[in-house]
């Protein structure tokens, strides 16, 4: 694997360093997008997060509800179906007297 062996740590190295560097890199296009106003702003203040309000659409309420019920279900019969043996009892049974007459 390139992982063990002496160029494979070298060429990890390098790419490393080549990642720290570009992550100290300036981008002169991003600052410009920033106008002066939001630059001069104060920072927002932090609240609470059980303090924080959500708009309730009743229509929407009523679909996502159910949608997201829906897919409960899903993840639930796949958790259940996840659960189940992947060898039914039978070839189970079937799989042990192979073996047991292979290594007597």
């Amino acid at each position: 694997m390139i992982w063990f062996s002496n160029n494979g740590i070298r060429v990890t190295g390098y790419a490393l360093v080549l990642a720290a560097l570009a992550g100290c890199a300036r981008f002169p296009q991003l600052d410009e997008v920033i106008s002066a106003q939001a630059r001069a702003a104060d920072y927002p203040a932090l609240v609470a997060s059980d303090s924080v309000g959500f708009a309730e659409d009743a229509s929407d309420d009523d679909a996502g509800t159910a949608a997201l019920a829906a897919r409960v279900a899903r993840l639930r019969a796949r958790a259940r179906a996840m659960r189940a043996p992947v060898v039914d009892k039978q070839t189970r049974v079937r799989m042990h007297n192979a073996l047991a007459r292979h290594y007597r």
